[in-house]
């Protein structure tokens, strides 16, 4: 019965970080996408590719062949606390995305501008993000002891 409690946390673990890695996937893809982007946008691509490689990683230590169920008990408490602040992020990107998507080159400018000037919303999610990785990586260095 254990054994089948292992699996099934597991394949929960395993599916939170599949869903938070595409989910970092797009915001990632989104910020690449624009041009003339604030500097704190590119630490926060940086950052997010580091959240990445710990999500994945995840995924591949829930999929092995044993994985340890205390690990797992670790990584579903992280990935819960990554999906709340990867969502607060998404929802800052669908604000910014409304202007920057804009057909017209008067709207596209005047969102660029916007976006500069909401320097500090992104600095307060970028700061949530350097949170996320952080903790993401001491989990990940709790796992492998």
């Amino acid at each position: 019965m254990e054994a089948l409690s292992v699996v099934a946390s597991a394949f929960a673990v395993a599916s939170l970080a599949i869903q938070a890695a595409e989910s970092v996937k797009k915001i990632t893809g989104f910020w690449n996408s624009v041009l003339d982007a604030p500097q704190s946008v590119s630490d926060i691509i940086k950052d997010l590719d580091i959240v990445l490689s710990a999500l994945e990683d995840i995924v591949n230590e829930a999929s092995g062949a044993r994985p340890d169920y205390n690990s797992l008990a670790l990584s579903s408490s992280v990935l819960h606390a990554c999906a709340d602040k990867i969502q607060r992020l998404q929802n800052l990107l669908k604000r910014i995305q409304l202007g920057l998507n804009a057909k017209k080159w008067r709207r596209r400018t005047v969102a660029c501008f916007k976006a500069a000037w909401m320097e500090g919303k992104i600095s307060k999610f970028q700061d949530s993000v350097r949170d996320l990785k952080t903790t993401l990586i001491i989990a990940r260095q709790t796992a492998i002891r």
